[in-house]
Formats: structure tokens, sequence, C-alpha cells
């Protein structure tokens, strides 16, 4: 093979490389991102029962 072939496929091999980890961290954000949402609406569900909660007091009185 010619000089400037190895180095064409050198160069695709490493993009491929790095290519492969960016995926594997993006795998990883996106579950971190999910958690992260998950968390979020159990708390507007907990303060949204705690409003509700707090106004029928407010309303018995």
């Amino acid at each position: 093979m010619s000089p400037r072939l190895n180095v064409l496929i050198r160069d695709l091999r490493s993009n491929y490389c790095k290519l492969l980890v960016l995926l594997k961290e993006i795998g990883e954000l996106q579950k971190r991102v999910i958690s992260f949402e998950i968390k979020l609406k159990d708390t507007i569900i907990n303060k949204a029962r705690y409003m509700a909660e707090t106004i029928q007091t407010i309303e018995k009185n």
C-alpha cells in the first residue's frame, strides 16, 4: 500500500476510536439526564401534593 493510503487508514482508525469514546460518553450523559428528569418529576409531584394539602388545610380552617 502507498504511504498516503496508510496514513488515511491510520487516521480513519483513530477517528473511529474517538467516535466510540464519544458515543459511550453520550450514553452515560443520557443516563444522567434521565435520572435527573425522574428526580425532578418526583420533586414537582411532591411539591404539588404538599401545596394541595396546605390549600385543603387552609380551606378547612
